[in-house]
């Protein structure tokens, strides 16, 4: 979020939400500023007060999404259940994470190649987020005794490694706006059986 002195933060945050709507919709590229002023009743001109372009409120979103994200995962993690349950939730919750960001940017690879350095930025700070999540489902594991011992932040860093490379294998083969259901209910068949063959070779 934009968190500049003068913000009102609560309409910033109707802001992200119907540009999260329209890019979800109609994806980035089919989306322009002056819709989604509209969509919170302000001028075109009120909006980029907030942020100068539709690149940076697309940026924006994805930042929301990825707190979001982050956010869900920690507090299943914090419920009471076993650390194969979460680690299978993980999976599902992950999925649809990543689900809703090709919806949101479909239609509009030129426009996000120019965005790639902060993509990547968003990318790496994810991943160190997702990483230190998955240690702590393996080592609450370890610790009750439903899992054998082993390095938990070593194995946290496959896991992670692995899901992402399923998902690339199946969806970045093609460009976003050609990825289609079956696609990704493939990389969920994946992700959901790489997690059931991690599971049995860690469980007592």
């Amino acid at each position: 979020m934009a968190n500049s002195p003068g913000i009102d933060q609560a309409k910033e945050k109707i802001i992200l939400d119907a540009a999260q709507k329209r890019f979800g919709h109609f994806g980035l590229a089919k989306t322009t500023m002056t819709e989604i002023a509209a969509d919170v009743g302000m001028s075109k001109a009120s909006l980029y007060y907030y942020y100068p372009d539709k690149e940076h409120l697309f940026l924006a979103v994805i930042e929301q999404e990825m707190d979001e994200f982050i956010k869900a995962l920690t507090a299943m993690i914090g419920e009471e259940e076993p650390a194969s349950k979460k680690l299978k939730q993980y999976t599902s919750i992950r999925h649809e994470y990543f689900r809703r960001l090709i919806s949101l940017a479909k239609l509009g690879e030129h426009t996000l190649s120019a965005m790639k350095a902060s993509m990547d930025v968003f990318k790496q700070n994810l991943e160190k987020q997702e990483k230190e999540l998955i240690r702590r489902i393996f080592q609450e594991g370890i610790k009750n005794g439903e899992f054998e011992s082993f390095n938990a932040k070593a194995y946290a860093d496959l896991f992670v490694a692995t899901m992402q490379g399923l998902r690339v294998s199946v969806i970045h083969k093609k460009t976003l706006s050609e990825t289609k259901e079956e696609d990704y209910q493939l990389a969920e068949q994946y992700q959901k059986q790489i997690t059931a063959i991690f599971l049995k070779s860690i469980s007592k």
